[in-house]
């Protein structure tokens, strides 16, 4: 009896302990960690700025697959935010609110009943190499702040990871061209004409416009005895995300550029391009241009429009999606 008093004493005197170790320590919790880079400090801060990329190196989400990512209407700088639910990481929402842009990131985090948190990043270098600082911090209530310690071990190591990943997606960038699994391709290319139907519309409409456009464009392309010059294309000449709405042309690429009736004529001149060939459904040609965009911001170059893209595959003739050919074209200089 004696015996169990004093184990009963005992765990008295730990509680005792550590309720008072909860009122002695800290609340706030705070956490930073910081990596050189052999890359400009522009190339990282783009990454690190794109929220879709996190999918890509952050370590909490490579450690549930099945987590649910969903975006907001922004993915890219001030204003750019996701939401995730997750049976192993929770659920909660991240906001970049504030962006200096190559030096400096403020992110707020909600995690719900969990609480909240800010995060801070800064990128510093010149040239070729560039230092990065990762901090974080957040409130854990009383008695939790007492796994304050074990929080701070665990966060420092998924920065760690984080900036590894990093890493590893900035030399395959630089070393191979390599953006979110595409390879960017530099080319030059030749004059190209047209024979096209243009119009404004919804994005949503973009399938059905271009379906309904290219039959006609057809018969009017062998009516008129012109040689064709490639597959069908779509020629984009602006992309509004805010009205959600495209300026846009069903085309047929000719060898000699001809007026005909009921339909315009169009031509390119030749030019440095990049291009990224693109396999699988048209649904996702969106990642296609996301990829070359993140190539022309990482080296500061700008496209003229439209944007092409040439569908190289007849979906009547191959019944299997991920095997149909789609390239996607950005030219880099004046066209008329």
């Amino acid at each position: 009896m004696k015996y169990l008093k004093r184990i009963g004493w005992g765990l008295l005197a730990m509680i005792i302990i550590l309720l008072v170790l909860a009122f002695v320590l800290p609340t706030k919790v705070e956490v930073q960690q910081s990596h050189t880079f052999n890359a400009p400090k522009n190339m990282v801060y783009n990454i690190v700025s794109n929220l879709e990329t996190w999918k890509e190196w952050g370590d909490w989400q490579q450690m549930d697959e099945t987590m649910s990512i969903e975006y907001g209407d922004k993915t890219v700088g001030k204003g750019a935010s996701y939401s995730w639910t997750s049976e192993k990481m929770g659920d909660g929402i991240m906001t970049i609110v504030a962006a200096d842009p190559n030096h400096a990131l403020d992110f707020e985090m909600n995690f719900g009943d969990r609480g909240d948190g800010i995060a801070r990043w800064t990128f510093e270098g010149e040239e070729n190499t560039s230092s990065v600082n990762w901090s974080f911090e957040t409130k854990m209530g009383r008695p939790m702040n007492l796994m304050a310690f074990m929080m701070k071990r665990g966060l420092k190591k998924n920065f760690r990871k984080g900036f590894k990943n990093i890493e590893k997606m900035v030399k395959d960038r630089i070393e191979n061209k390599i953006y979110a699994g595409y390879k960017i391709n530099e080319v030059d290319m030749p004059v190209r004409s047209f024979v096209m139907n243009r119009q404004e519309i919804p994005m949503s409409d973009v399938n059905k416009f271009y379906t309904q456009n290219l039959g006609p464009l057809f018969i009017k392309v062998q009516q008129a005895k012109m040689e064709m010059d490639g597959m069908p294309c779509g020629l984009f000449f602006t992309w509004d995300g805010l009205s959600k709405k495209t300026d846009m042309a069903a085309a047929i690429p000719v060898k000699e550029a001809k007026s005909i009736k009921g339909a315009a004529s169009y031509t390119l001149k030749g030019g440095q391009a990049v291009q990224v060939d693109y396999y699988g459904d048209y649904h996702g040609l969106s990642k296609a241009h996301d990829a070359i965009e993140s190539y022309l911001s990482d080296y500061g170059l700008v496209y003229d429009p439209p944007v092409i893209e040439e569908y190289l595959t007849d979906p009547g003739e191959e019944k299997d999606p991920s095997k149909w050919l789609t390239k996607v074209t950005y030219y880099l200089g004046a066209m008329e």
